[in-house]
């Protein structure tokens, strides 16, 4: 949308039917959603620039989930695991870890 002072902006439109005065009409509002959309885009920018640094680094590193189960893996150290990735997401840290 542009405002009146010439400045793109990101809106976001609701449009829901009513009824006025016996006849059926149609309520719109925009909000401003521009500063969001800026903060997301940054957001994942960042995510990106973090995922190219984790899978060049000599090591490897993972996260887990409240049950320590594997949710991703990143780094050029996976090399060291004989099970591929996908054979490890979703898998306990204790159950992948144990020696033997």
């Amino acid at each position: 949308m542009l405002r009146d002072k010439g400045e793109n902006v990101t809106v976001e439109m609701r449009v829901v039917q009513t009824d006025w005065e016996g006849i059926p009409a149609y309520l719109a509002t925009l909000r401003d959603i521009s500063q969001r959309k800026q903060g997301l885009t940054a957001l994942q920018q960042s995510e990106t620039r973090l995922r190219l640094l984790l899978e060049q680094l000599p090591c490897l590193s993972w996260t887990l989930d409240t049950g320590l189960r594997f949710t991703s893996f990143a780094g050029s150290g996976l090399t060291a695991f004989k099970n591929a990735p996908d054979q490890i997401l979703g898998r306990n840290l204790a159950g992948v870890l144990q020696c033997g």
